[in-house]
């Protein structure tokens, strides 16, 4: 998949770019699904210790989510800055301009998708989270294939995991038994979907990319030449 990528750069470029890039989104679903888990650790703790104190919460969760997004801002300005030192100056600039495209396509999208979370007010709340985020995830794929031409399949695989998840729970709940306790249902659903496909997600993307990278490696070595162990042994 790498040829038709990135088609403005070379091709050693585009090969660097969708081996950092798909590194990139990998350490970011990973360290999502790590700090969701640690956050729902954290309150399910409190609560079993009937420890009621929301300020406590509040600022744990204020303080894991600026942590997260540190995490993701640096980790994505280090793919940027070590994709771009490769490139030259026309390469530079359309890419630039193919970045800010991109960001805007995925701001946008997730401003849009995370609508619903905030809409409902009832059981269904913590179901459409698998909703916003599985459509976020569709929106990721759909971009990086329009603008950049490459396809991280992983991605897709993962956007059509939670959208199944949701149409499946939904359905459960209008068919539950009226006696059920649909929030605890949606809430337990919902967070371990985005975990176990959140973390699944970005190690696969993480494992891919070093598979790529040692292909590269294998592939840049001469045919038929002893390596200097084997010579140090003649």
């Amino acid at each position: 998949m790498c040829s038709g990528s990135v088609k403005y750069a070379r091709e050693h470029v585009k090969r660097y770019w969708a081996f950092s890039y798909r590194r990139a989104l990998g350490v970011a679903m990973v360290t999502f699904a790590l700090a969701l888990a640690i956050g729902i650790t954290f309150s399910s703790m409190l609560q079993a210790f009937n420890i009621v104190n929301y300020p406590v919460q509040a600022i744990f969760w204020v303080v894991l989510t600026a942590l997260t997004i540190l995490v993701l801002i640096v980790n994505f300005v280090q793919a940027h800055i070590s994709s771009v030192r490769y490139m030259d100056e026309e390469e530079h600039r359309h890419h630039y301009r193919h970045m800010g495209a991109w960001v805007a396509v995925l701001a946008f999208s997730a401003l849009a998708f995370m609508v619903p979370a905030f809409y409902f007010s009832s059981y269904l709340e913590p179901l459409t989270l698998m909703f916003s985020f599985g459509g976020i995830l569709w929106i990721s794929y759909i971009s990086v294939a329009a603008i950049f031409k490459h396809y991280y399949h992983e991605i897709a695989v993962g956007a059509a995991v939670l959208w199944a998840v949701f149409g499946i729970s939904l359905f459960s709940t209008y068919n539950s038994s009226p006696y059920a306790d649909l929030g605890a249902f949606s809430l337990f659903i919902s967070i371990l979907t985005l975990i176990v496909t959140f973390g699944a997600v970005g190690i696969t993307m993480l494992s891919n990319s070093t598979k790529a990278f040692m292909e590269e490696f294998e592939a840049s070595i001469p045919r038929g030449r002893p390596g200097r162990a084997a010579r140090r042994r003649r």
